[in-house]
């Protein structure tokens, strides 16, 4: 074979060198690339595996490679002729499809080469290290008379016993394993070394730094097998770990076994650490597995699936007839009774060789509880069946239970039995080929995983009559015609690899090359001729002012050593485990900002629109990362994919936060029109959330509901240098937003200018908006003692809706959830039990205290239960993703602390109720104080409606300094007298009382109010309620008049039946001392009644005006008092609290009718 032979596919050839498979090699080739070629056929020529094929011109001869093998390794060593000498900056790709021979080129590669005297062979699970081992050793080498040892190749003695896995050290095949340090550190440098391990073994060598990426440790979201084996018990040392890394550093040759296993990113960052050259074997390759593994297609060989089945290396794929399949969601008795009889009627009809075993078939059920179903179907059918699973404890081969694959092939007991039962366990690393049918019960819901399946039946038992065999799928009706389905897609698939393979690689490795290159290089779009931006260019890459980005950040503090390059770099890894290309970091330019640092890359995801065609949707997507003292802030366009904890970032803290919404001051406008609100009443009746809009929340009315939630996220109107702008802060997620009607994105650079104005605000020390007063403080983090769980609730709402990992999880157990959102107790251990559609899940939750910058407490739960309940049966892993890791990572849930007043919610301790401090401290807002306003004139009357003289009638009553202030001192008729005790004791009240255009004393058995007011500057309507008692603070009192109040709220309402009030005003009200009063009319337009009560209905149900309700408590309540009593040292009063809740309960009853509420009381 000649290195130019591989760049020829004829099918029609009789050259074997030219036939099996497609070769993609680059169309130059240096010398050094060709004396390594020509070397290492010279090597292969004199062995009669390598040569069989050419001498007896067959594509698949008995005794020597197959044609597409030999080509395969024709590519891998024309790769490593190309990267001989050179830090390789690329991986070789070997397709084929599983059953095709792939071992026997992994065994050529390592055993057969003269420049390869070393290689790595990394396999996803232990299973495939003990397959592999042997057959580089000899079971592959066997079949040519052949045996592998630490000098190459040689015969085996005739007669001889298969060579024990004792003897592999010795032979130069060793296992990667922390107990061979010794041996693979002393093995001599000049002999051949072969070693097999696990990913898992090779990242406890290498360590490489985890990616700081928010789903490390989890699963990304697409998941299509179970996953590579977790590592074993013995861990390796660092110092061992050490000097096995030191001699894998000279390796020539590093294999990879179907390397997208998750975490796959992890895998590849071993082998890139590595830095040798690297040939990837894989039967299904994806776009992933070309990004991590830096695979370019430029190495690359494919075998089809059609010439494989065509050549008869591997068996054609049947499906059962629809007459023999069982009905759609049967029962395992009746799909065993289905199965068995297709067996008898169909299966064993089919040509089976004589002498080579029994015909086995694969049953597949979703978990270890329909296996055990499905085995006893079996077996009251007279059946015996073996079962597979993780969940045997330990195998039994008189029950046929076994929890590995391995020792179930060898047990004697198991020869003759033809079922065998798995979830998992026989979908991979199984190269028996007595295995000819699957019989799907549960079917797989990833495509990958199908295929894989398939391939355990599609291996050729008699390979002198191959033809004749068939692999047979069958299930239910339903299952088996999505199975075909998935099966068709998947040979269109490979037909499109197979017809060109070069540009169906290509299109993988290099698409978003490939779509950066088509774009047209100039175009007219949105209203300007553009060039196109050269993120592929790397002689004129982008700049800054090249990108317009949004004013949005996330902010945080840092306290970390890493520089912001170093720091960028981390965040551009993160990125690796998304669907994320051409990830690329820019430093500023010479006029730019150096505390800035910006990411570009581009995005990737089928439309949603299609359900089993693709289109790829390319988009655009900027990380701007900067840092300014010890801030750093970060805007990720698609969504921040970093784990912060990871970098050490922790959110600015919500005092810092609260800054940036400012008070309403003469040079600086705001207005808080919206506020999301996190209830902390764990009861069952409780508001959970809320998010509500009005004009202004911070000079709003007071809600006594408010003390018990948790202010998340505002958005308020404000207008900054002149300039009308609309900022939403999210307080739990540490970030901020502006958004402006004159521009939506502004450059790098006036970007990096916004930062530096916020972080100025953050450090400055105006006061900030009144609306964050209204609701529940936030509090440092407790001392572990004294947050200790009582209560917890799982928000599972939010968590369910937003969670952006959810792969196996159970559609039907989450809705459980959401039903089941409930309030728990929690012991003193941290234990504590939820009841969900009738199963008891327990768990623990547990408290630290973390944070570098500043204490910062965090509850974590433990509850594999949980885990377990939403798992779906039929998902593709038996590792789902985590719904505690989900719960813990977003915090998704509210705890009440034992013997304290504080509750958690979203990452942070509020303190619920009245703020006596800041009460102490003279801050009134958001408590009921706010809307309570002390009057000398109030703190001096004696009596509501007065009596006597009508002098005493003027100074010691409320009517009558009403009435005295409109002129009719003389018991409400026209009067020349000047006293006037409101005007003189409170000038300000006095003021607010002339604004009104109409004022009516509606006092009397019938009354709505004592007065009833309507002005039109500002428009409004008010109800005033007067009541005078001879206490500092009488709740009895205030209760009378509050009722009063609450009562004339029916009046008020927009919809309201409002009576004609005219005849009930030409009807006199009585002073105290029962005088008769007729006059009634203080203010108006007119003295026509009927007139004056027409405009105070249209006040009333115009939405123009707003309503009002007044209290007049003199001598009923003194605010000195109240404040008095609630700041004493001791603690506060029982009467102050009850006061206070009383006081907030009325203002909270007027708010929810829209109705603001003023008491004006005792100086």
């Amino acid at each position: 074979m000649k290195r130019s032979d591989l760049d020829i596919a004829d099918p029609s050839s009789t050259d074997m060198s030219h036939l099996g498979g497609t070769c993609c090699l680059p169309a130059t080739k240096g010398t050094v690339e060709e004396q390594y070629f020509e070397q290492a056929m010279t090597a292969l020529m004199s062995q009669k595996f390598w040569t069989a094929a050419a001498e007896s011109s067959s594509y698949r001869p008995m005794d020597g490679l197959w044609a597409p093998q030999r080509r395969a390794v024709g590519t891998a060593v024309a790769y490593l002729g190309a990267v001989e000498g050179t830090g390789p900056t690329e991986s070789a790709l070997i397709k084929m499809p599983t059953g095709t021979g792939k071992s026997g080129v992994i065994a050529t590669l390592a055993c057969a080469l003269p420049k390869v005297r070393r290689t790595l062979i990394i396999t996803p699970r232990r299973a495939l290290v003990d397959q592999m081992l042997k057959d580089v050793h000899w079971r592959f080498w066997k079949h040519f008379g052949l045996v592998y040892g630490n000098s190459g190749l040689s015969k085996i003695n005739p007669g001889g016993a298969e060579p024990k896995d004792s003897q592999m050290a010795a032979d130069g095949v060793m296992r990667l394993l922390p107990s061979m340090t010794s041996a693979l550190c002393a093995y001599p440098k000049g002999q051949r070394l072969i070693v097999v391990g696990t990913f898992s073994a090779l990242a406890q060598i290498l360590r490489p730094p985890r990616p700081a990426h928010r789903l490390t440790g989890a699963y990304p979201n697409e998941r299509e097998e179970s996953p590579a084996d977790a590592p074993r018990s013995a861990e390796w040392k660092q110092t061992d770990a050490d000097l096995v890394r030191a001699v894998l550093a000279d390796f020539d040759l590093v294999i990879v076994d179907e390397g997208h296993y998750e975490p796959a990113f992890v895998w590849s960052q071993c082998i890139r650490a590595l830095a040798r050259p690297t040939v990837l074997f894989s039967a299904t390759p994806y776009r992933n597995d070309f990004k991590y593994f830096q695979v370019r297609g430029n190495y690359a060989f494919n075998l089809g699936y059609e010439e494989a089945t065509s050549h008869h290396l591997i068996r054609r794929v049947g499906f059962a007839d629809a007459k023999h399949l069982p009905r759609a969601g049967c029962s395992p008795s009746d799909f065993a009774a289905a199965l068995i009889g297709f067996k008898d009627k169909v299966l064993d009809k089919q040509h089976w060789p004589t002498g080579l075993g029994i015909r086995r078939v694969i049953v597949r059920c979703a978990n270890h509880e329909s296996l055990q179903r499905m085995r006893d179907a079996l077996s009251t059918l007279g059946r015996k069946a073996v079962l597979i699973h993780d969940k045997v404890l330990h195998d039994d081969v008189k029950k046929l239970e076994f929890q590995t694959v391995k020792p179930a092939l060898d047990a004697a007991e198991t020869a003759p039995v033809e079922y065998w039962l798995h979830q998992w366990k026989l979908l991979e690393g199984v190269d028996n080929s007595t295995f000819a049918a699957v019989a799907i019960y549960e079917a797989f819901t990833a495509s990958r995983a199908t295929i894989q399946q398939f391939g355990r039946i599609i291996r050729v038992l008699d390979r002198h009559a191959p033809s004749k065999e068939v692999a047979t799928v069958f299930a239910s009706a339903d299952i088996q015609a999505d199975a075909q389905a998935r099966f068709d897609r998947y040979t269109r698939y490979e037909k499109h690899f197979a017809n060109n393979p070069r540009r169906a690689l290509e299109q993988e490795s290099n698409l978003p090359a490939l779509l950066l290159e088509n774009v047209a290089p100039y175009q007219y779009l949105a209203g300007d001729f553009r060039e196109r931006v050269p993120l592929d260019d790397p002689y004129e890459v982008p700049k800054f002012a090249d990108f317009a980005v949004p004013l949005r950040t996330s902010i945080y503090r840092y306290s970390g050593r890493a520089t912001l390059d170093e720091l960028a770099k981390f965040c551009a890894d993160a990125m690796q485990l998304e669907d994320r290309y051409h990830v690329t970091i820019l430093q500023p330019g010479a006029a730019e900002a150096n505390s800035v640092r910006l990411i570009h890359y581009l995005t990737c995801k089928n439309s949603e629109l299609l359900i089993k065609h693709s289109l790829p949707i390319w988009g655009l997507g900027v990380m701007v990362i900067a840092q300014i003292g010890q801030r750093v802030f970060i805007l990720d366009t698609e969504g921040i994919v970093i784990e912060l904890d990871a970098l050490g970032f922790e959110p600015e803290s919500v005092e810092h936060l609260q800054r940036l919404i400012p008070a309403n001051q003469t040079d600086v406008a705001s207005r808080v029109s919206q506020a999301s609100a996190i209830g902390l009443d764990l009861s069952e009746t409780a508001v959970r959330s809320i998010t509500a809009r009005m004009h202004d929340f911070a000079t709003g009315f007071f809600d006594l509901s408010q003390n018990s939630q948790a202010l998340h996220s505002v958005r308020a109107s404000m207008r900054l240098q002149n300039t009308p702008v609309t900022r939403y802060l999210s307080i739990d997620r540490a970030s901020v937003s502006d958004y402006s009607a004159r521009t939506q994105r502004r450059s790098v650079n006036e970007y990096f200018l916004w930062l530096q104005f916020l972080a100025e605000i953050l450090d400055s020390n105006d006061p900030v908006s009144g609306v964050f007063d209204r609701f529940a403080r936030s509090v440092a983090a407790p001392a572990v003692q004294d947050a200790e769980p009582m209560n917890v609730l799982f928000d599972f709402y939010d968590l369910l809706d937003n969670a952006v990992e959810t792969a196996g999880w159970n559609a039907a157990k989450c809705e459980s959830l959401r039903q089941a959102e409930t309030c728990v107790d929690v012991d003193s251990s941290g234990k504590f039990t939820l009841d969900v559609a009738g199963e008891t899940l327990s768990g623990r939750i547990m408290y630290t205290v973390t944070g570098n910058v500043r204490p910062k407490g965090r509850y974590d739960i433990e509850s594999p239960e949980l885990d377990a309940f939403v798992r779906d049966p039929n998902a593709p892993s038996t590792e789902p993703a985590s719904l505690v890791r989900a719960l813990n990572r977003e915090q998704a849930f509210r705890v009440i602390p034992s013997g304290s007043d504080l509750t958690y919610a979203k990452r942070l301790f509020y303190r619920t109720g009245l703020d006596i401090a800041a009460i102490a401290k003279g801050r009134e807002e958001g408590s009921p104080l706010e809307r309570l306003r002390p009057s000398p004139w109030l703190e001096q009357v004696t009596s509501e409606k007065g009596g006597g003289t009508a002098a005493q009638w003027v100074a010691n009553s409320v009517f009558g300094g009403m009435f005295a202030e409109f002129g009719l001192s003389k018991h409400g008729a026209p009067s020349t007298a000047k006293k006037r005790p409101l005007r003189i004791l409170d000038p300000e009240l006095f003021q607010e009382i002339q604004t009104f255009d109409t004022l009516v004393c509606d006092d009397g058995g019938q009354e709505q109010a004592d007065f009833m007011c309507m002005g039109e500057s500002p428009r409004r309507v008010v109800f005033v309620h007067a009541k005078v008692n001879s206490s500092q603070m009488s709740v009895s009192a205030m209760q009378i008049v509050g009722r009063q109040a609450m009562a004339s709220l029916a009046f008020m309402a927009r919809g309201a039946r409002l009576l004609d009030r005219t005849a009930w005003w030409q009807s006199p009200w009585s002073t105290d001392d029962h005088m008769q009063v007729p006059h009634r009319l203080l203010k108006s337009a007119t003295p026509d009644l009927a007139t004056t009560w027409n405009e105070i209905k249209r006040g009333i149900q115009s939405a123009q005006y707003a309503k009002e309700i007044w209290i007049f408590a003199g001598r009923t309540l003194s605010k000195a008092e109240l404040v008095r009593q609630l700041t004493r040292p001791s603690g506060p009063t029982p009467l102050s609290l009850q006061m206070m809740y009383f006081l907030g309960a009325l203002q909270t009853s007027a708010a929810r009718a829209n109705v603001a509420m003023r008491v004006f009381c005792s100086n």
